[in-house]
């Protein structure tokens, strides 16, 4: 008498295509605040210096990829956050190195002198951050993922024990005793 297991959480091919569905909508959205920065950037800093400005555009567009990404994950029920936060840090590592790498490379050793570097790797930081955060904070049943990856159905037809069918699909009995009120 071996019940249906339920699943509880998705498999490893849909953590794959939520990471990439989620990806391809935070590099479209940001495209044209990414193209519009330089001019942001230029207007800002006269009013309240380089690093600020530089802090404050790459921060609303750091808000918005991470905005775009809880979106995409809200979507999906079965999908925990919690997986894949190894991987959201090392993205952002990843990230950090290459935008640290591509804006050396563009602006030269004012990049580091300035401290536009450490500005990145806050962004990256406090980005990552929030991912974990938010869904920990005000979506728990989002962030973290049930204790197995399958339920375990009860069995209550019979009177003097429970079976509980588990991952591999074995019965385990288990003896139940009967209520405080049963006479006797």
């Amino acid at each position: 008498m071996i019940d249906d297991v339920k699943q509880l959480e998705s498999g490893r091919a849909k953590y794959v295509f939520v990471w990439i569905l989620s990806s391809a909508l935070m590099t479209v959205i940001t495209y044209i605040p990414d193209q519009l920065m330089p001019f942001a950037l230029e207007s800002i800093q006269s009013h309240i210096g380089l690093q600020a400005a530089y802090a404050i555009v790459n921060g609303a567009i750091g808000l918005l990829s991470i905005s775009v990404l809880l979106v995409v994950y809200s979507c999906f029920k079965k999908v925990f956050i919690k997986r894949a936060m190894p991987y959201f840090w090392g993205a952002a590592i990843l990230g950090f190195l290459l935008q640290a790498g591509s804006s050396h490379n563009a602006i030269g050793q004012l990049y580091f002198v300035s401290g536009l570097a450490y500005i990145d790797f806050a962004i990256q930081f406090v980005g990552v951050f929030l991912i974990y955060w938010i869904p920990e904070t005000f979506f728990p049943q989002q962030y973290n993922p049930p204790s197995g990856r399958h339920a375990f159905n009860i069995d209550l037809k019979h009177s003097s024990t429970m079976r509980i069918t588990g991952q591999a699909g074995k019965n385990t009995s288990i003896r139940q005793e009967p209520p405080l009120t049963a006479q006797r």
